[in-house]
């Protein structure tokens, strides 16, 4: 099966072993990204995928699935790219266990996986060896596990020689950097369209879970970008204009107590005007206030 977003690939007679991009964008959304200068979403993974179809294909296949956060895969994979030492700090072996609280298995359990990572230095060729488990546990705390409760459900291994290896950590890292560096100007889009929202509900930290929800996170990846991308342009471009034409069929134009942008003179609702004010020290409309985030 063709992955445009494959990173690196092993095969063997009956085995594959698979990287994969899975990185995202912080959109500064409440399920989906952070409100704070991450420039990766809460959903940015990269995948290790291990197949094998020794007892049967497509559903008799052994699947393990294993996602990192990019910190941790520099976190763990550089130990990886010094195999005399690896030993020494890992006796036995590196382990990374991660418990799942949204995945449920028959409505009590929860899915805990594990990555074991070992160098196997006994063999006629050293190899390392990556094994992904799979089990179920009661869930304890927001993503822990009850250890007494757990259950293995499978396991499935590869064998990787230390060229692969430091092939793999390697250029994954190198593209992670570069990943980053691609997406920087979209995530300061992103950042910029946050602000924007928070400046059009006043700053209001307690109604967040509703003026910054994603309207469109059960959509397609490119459906969410095209709408968003228009939205964003509908909020900055007209709604100033809009704002006006609202007043203005409401008869509350001639009324007495009037705020006005500071820098373009467009009519601005009170609040806004007080909240730009206290934020950035005069009332700024939408537009000037995108143009004063960008400086």
């Amino acid at each position: 099966m063709i992955n445009a977003n494959q990173l690196f690939k092993a095969g063997r007679k009956t085995k594959i072993f698979e990287v994969s991009d899975k990185l995202v964008v912080n959109d500064f959304y409440n399920n989906t990204g952070f409100i704070t200068s991450h420039i990766e979403g809460k959903m940015s993974r990269i995948k290790i995928t291990i197949v094998d179809i020794s007892k049967g294909k497509k559903s008799n296949a052994n699947v393990g699935e294993f996602n990192f956060t990019s910190a941790e895969w520099r976190q763990h994979t550089k130990y990886l790219l010094n195999s005399r030492n690896f030993k020494g700090i890992f006796n036995k072996g590196l382990i990374i266990t991660k418990a799942n609280p949204y995945k449920k298995i028959n409505n009590v359990m929860i899915e805990v996986k594990s990555l074991k990572i070992t160098f196997e230095d006994g063999l006629d060729k050293p190899k390392w060896k990556f094994e992904i488990i799979t089990g179920m546990a009661k869930p304890k705390d927001d993503f822990g596990y009850d250890v007494k409760s757990y259950k293995e459900l499978k396991r499935v291994n590869f064998l990787l020689d230390i060229i692969e290896v430091n092939s793999m950590v390697e250029y994954v890292t190198e593209y992670i950097q570069l990943w980053k560096q691609a997406n920087f100007n979209k995530f300061l889009e992103n950042r910029q369209a946050f602000s924007i929202r928070a400046y059009e509900n006043g700053y209001d930290e307690k109604s967040i879970n509703s003026w910054n929800s994603n309207k469109n996170e059960n959509k397609t990846k490119e459906d969410t970008d095209s709408n968003y991308n228009t939205s964003v342009q509908n909020r900055v471009y007209n709604g100033d204009v809009a704002d006006q034409s609202s007043s203005t069929r409401n008869g509350q134009i001639a009324q007495k107590e009037q705020y006005y942008c500071e820098d373009c003179g467009a009519i601005l609702s009170k609040k806004n005007a007080i909240t730009t004010k206290k934020s950035f020290k005069k009332a700024l409309c939408s537009n000037c206030l995108k143009n004063n985030l960008g400086k």
